[in-house]
């Protein structure tokens, strides 16, 4: 097993004020901003006096083991992104949908809108309150209602095992490698201040050793900052433990607006342990904090920083190692920093001084000239990830940063449509991401909006729509963050004649975006802090009862998007074992998962081309609840991948909703968020062999509204307020597919539980079985009817072989009717179920061919449940027993 175990992607969610920039280019690239003048502060006006009690000697600073066998590599990516070939052949052909879809095996109740809905489109969705994926199906799966698999479905899946392969990596690699990194290069920057005393640099040494003891400090709350630092340390601690506000920086005075304090807030998976905690914080620092080239003072710090991380060591390792060791795999997952790192400015270094050993030949005006010349020739950010006043250019902001926040594609789209490059526009939409890389039904819904009647608007977006399109493979795969991204694009197209009718609408289009939106809410949350963001069952005794015929369900036919999810999981195994980064267990989910895309894959393909799936695929999607409830135990911290029937690891409390924040207005004190909230029912009219059968699943529901940027909110902040019954409005344009739930449910489960119960009273002549479901009258004449059974030594095998809900109604709020027609065959046994008892084996005394009725059933409420009060049936007699 790797001695990191698992390693999986993290971005940082940073403040993003915009600023005019070019098209998006695949990796960050590019050129450096001339110093501002005036924007220094001035080097004399720093007192070099010495700092009483900052020196090495007596200075402790946190010990902790790094991981063994440490294998950085250079590389955008780990491994290559090699998805399996796709057969696109669409043949389905299904008569049109009845408009009182009586040609519709209704295997649910539908409320009439729900009706009107499906009629129309095909489909239609109603608000829900599971809180995860795996217990919609598993549900349907026990109520024998055929199941829609969904692809939102998988790409949930995905989302959580990549999310605890990154859980994992941060706490047994991660953590600590940084607290090894931040105290060693701490000790370099005291050591370079002592050498320093007296000089005009002592000052840029000294805020750097506060640079790192703040990094320390945040990672170990018990070390005690050195005295000398913490005039500089404390303010700045204060204001990460607040997190309340944009304010000044004690450590850099030169940040004209400060800092956004309330990006410090833990968020996403960080707020599981103490632990994860701390390491946001950090890492958060070292994500924001710039060392900017269009500063003096600052370029100082870079200058003696890039010294000290040339000359430290770590255990033996170059500092570099262990930096590479954390930067270079995050790479993988998000992509490389969108500011310049500290290989970056080693180059620069070099060249202008030579190989540098002692700090104070960086005193040396000339070769400090040369060095900051040649900053200018690197590459400026694409993202503007700094509080800035109005007018900044991403010139002036460009700098080192420790472990900078990464370019990625949402971001910089955000970046391209708001203020200044879209006059007056302070906060994007998500729509404007997924507009942007293909979708016309999102742009159709932004020109709705008004949006692109924003002046420079349309122009702006043109632009990036157009340079989206010209991306090859190669681009769109670079790392697991866009390969993601990927994956879901099949998703925004039309498609075309020969695919089933439900998805030839503009309703399931937008269906569709809604899923992406789901899925990519889920991506930001996962990697909210490495990535920029932008501001602006049981044993027998018995002989058992006839099973109920079992439902046939349906794959969503998206092979494409399978195809992909399928390989962004196998580069997700290879990238991460090939640096021993993947624990075992880990690795038998990522599998599975990789699985089950390419089983899902199959079974689309085969309906796409009209040909009836085999006994086992069907068991395999009537299954699929338990196969993603395998894998979501998996993703537990301390769980393994069992298999079906595994059993949880603990006692989380699982639920998919999550929230991120993708973009802050600093002007307005305001954050956009976007958050994935309860699992929404969906009903869909499949073609199944040969018949319309309406079939259920779970899609994602999607959300995005505004909040102060002083309350950025937590996964559990979140779910308290979905639970509170206060989630915000969904998107207008969700009213294409989206329609009120159906009361009728609770009704429909009664029938459902009372048949189950009904099979077992006739089967083992017990009617007891079914007296929680009956009112007084229907149980005596059951109660009668079992007696005469169990009098003449008799037993029946009823088996169920449809139920269809064909219409229901609500008398007043207590007393309801629902309507049926159900298809059963029978048989009548001589003797006695229970093998105990038994005399010999039972006899087959009878048998009632398969036929239909017409139930009729009335149900009062009991409390918090529904009692059947009387049952009618058309035609009133059953069929006689015929000889088997």
């Amino acid at each position: 097993m790797g001695p990191f175990r698992v390693l999986a992607l993290l971005t940082i969610t940073l403040t993003f004020v915009l600023a005019a920039c070019a098209v998006p280019p695949p990796a960050p690239t590019a050129t450096l901003a001339a110093p501002t003048p005036g924007a220094s502060a001035p080097t004399s006006a720093l007192a070099p006096t010495a700092v009483a009690g900052l020196t090495t000697d007596g200075l402790a600073v946190p010990v902790a083991a790094l991981p063994g066998g440490l294998r950085p590599a250079e590389g955008v990516g780990f491994a290559v992104f090699q998805p399996p070939p796709v057969q696109r052949e669409a043949r389905v052909v299904a008569e049109p949908i009845a408009p009182d879809l009586r040609n519709v095996v209704l295997t649910v109740p539908l409320a009439p809108e729900q009706q009107a809905r499906v009629a129309a489109n095909g489909f239609a969705v109603s608000p829900g309150t599971t809180k995860e994926f795996y217990e919609l199906y598993e549900r349907a799966r026990y109520d024998n209602i055929p199941v829609f698999v969904s692809s939102d479905s998988l790409l949930h899946v995905y989302h959580l095992l990549f999310d605890k392969t990154l859980r994992r990596a941060e706490l047994t690699a991660f953590i600590p490698m940084l607290t090894r990194l931040d105290s060693e290069l701490l000790r370099s920057s005291v050591a370079q201040y002592e050498a320093l005393a007296g000089t005009p640099w002592a000052e840029a040494a000294r805020r750097n050793a506060a640079y790192f003891a703040l990094a320390v400090k945040l990672l170990n709350p018990d070390w005690e900052v050195p005295a000398g630092l913490r005039d500089l340390v404390e303010p700045d601690l204060a204001a990460i433990a607040a997190h309340d506000r944009i304010g000044p920086s004690a450590i850099f005075p030169g940040y004209t607006r400060g800092e956004d304090w309330s990006q410090y807030v833990p968020r996403g998976h960080y707020t599981r342990s103490e632990e994860l905690k701390r390491y946001f914080r950090a890492m958060m620092w070292h994500g924001r904090m710039t060392f900017r080239a269009s500063n003096e003072l600052e370029t100082q710090q870079a200058a003696l920083l890039t010294q000290a991380y040339n000359q430290t060591s770590v255990d033996g390792l170059p500092a570099d190692q262990v930096w590479a060791s954390i930067y270079e795999p995050t790479v993988f997952f998000v992509g490389r920093s969108d500011d310049l790192t500290p290989r970056e400015y080693g180059a620069a270094l070099a060249a202008a001084y030579g190989e540098v050993s002692d700090p104070r030949a960086l005193l040396d005006p000339a070769k400090f000239a040369a060095f900051t010349a040649a900053i200018e020739e690197l590459r400026p950010p694409q993202i503007m990830g700094m509080v800035v006043i109005p007018g900044t250019t991403l010139e002036q902001v460009k700098g080192l940063r420790l472990m900078g926040q990464r370019f990625v594609p949402d971001a910089f789209v955000f970046q391209n449509l708001l203020d200044p490059n879209v006059p007056g526009r302070t906060l994007p939409r998500s729509l404007d991401f997924f507009a942007a890389i293909g979708s016309d039904r999102a742009l159709r819904h932004l020109e709705t909006l008004g949006e692109t009647n924003v002046p420079k608007y349309q122009a702006s977006m043109d632009k990036v729509r157009a340079a989206f399109a010209d991306y090859d493979e190669a681009v769109w795969t670079q790392n697991l963050y866009w390969t993601w991204i990927h994956s879901l694009r099949p998703l925004l197209a039309p498609v075309g004649e020969g695919y089933p009718a439900f998805m030839r609408s503009e309703a399931w289009l937008d269906k569709q975006l809604t899923t992406a939106l789901g899925s990519w809410t889920e991506l930001k949350r996962d990697t909210i802090l490495y990535a920029k963001q932008v501001y602006a069952e049981r044993g027998y005794d018995s002989l058992q009862p006839p099973e109920p015929e079992r439902a046939r369900g349906y794959v969503e036919p998206v092979p494409e998007l399978y195809a992909r999810v399928a390989g962004l999981t196998r580069m997700t195994i290879e990238g991460l074992a090939v640096r021993g980064l993947l624990a075992d267990e880990d690795r038998a989910a990522l599998e599975a998962m990789e699985r089950l895309a390419n089983r899902l894959q199959t079974m689309a393909e085969k309906q796409l081309r009209a040909e009836a799936l085999s006994a086992e695929e069907y068991e395999q999607i009537r299954f699929y609840g338990a196969e993603i409830e395998a894998l979501t135990f998996a993703a537990d911290d301390d769980a393994i991948y069992q298999g079906r029937g595994g059993l949880p690891a603990g006692g989380e409390d699982r639920q998919a909703a999550v929230v991120a924040d993708i973009a802050t207005w600093a002007g307005g004190g305001l954050v956009l968020e976007n958050g994935v909230g309860r699992i929404f029912d969906i009903y869909v009219v499949a073609p199944i062999e040969g018949r319309l059968v309406l079939t259920k699943g779970g899609v994602f529901s999607h959300y995005e509204f505004t909040q102060p940027l002083g309350d950025r909110l937590t996964d559990e902040a979140w779910r308290a307020r979905l639970d509170a019954g206060e989630a915000p409005p969904l998107a207008g344009w969700t009213d294409s597919f989206m329609v009120a739930g159906n009361a009728a449910d609770p009704l429909a489960t009664t029938i459902r539980r009372f048949n189950e119960r009904l099979v077992e009273a006739l089967w083992y002549t017990e009617a007891q079985r079914v007296a929680e479901f009956l009112g007084p009258e229907e149980l005596a004449d059951t109660q009668a009817y079992v007696a005469e059974l169990e009098g003449q030594g008799q037993y029946v095998g009823a088996k169920l072989l449809g139920l269809e809900f064909r219409s229901f109604d609500f008398v007043d709020a207590d007393n309801a009717v629902v309507t049926t027609r159900e298809r059963w065959s029978d048989e009548l046994y001589r003797g006695t179920p229970y093998i105990a008892e038994q005399q010999g084996a039972p006899v087959l005394a009878g048998v009632r061919a398969p036929y239909s009725v017409n139930v009729t059933y009335s149900l009062q409420r009991a409390g918090d449940q529904w009692r059947i009060t009387r049952i009618v049936l058309d035609p009133p007699e059953l069929p006689s027993w015929q000889a088997p």
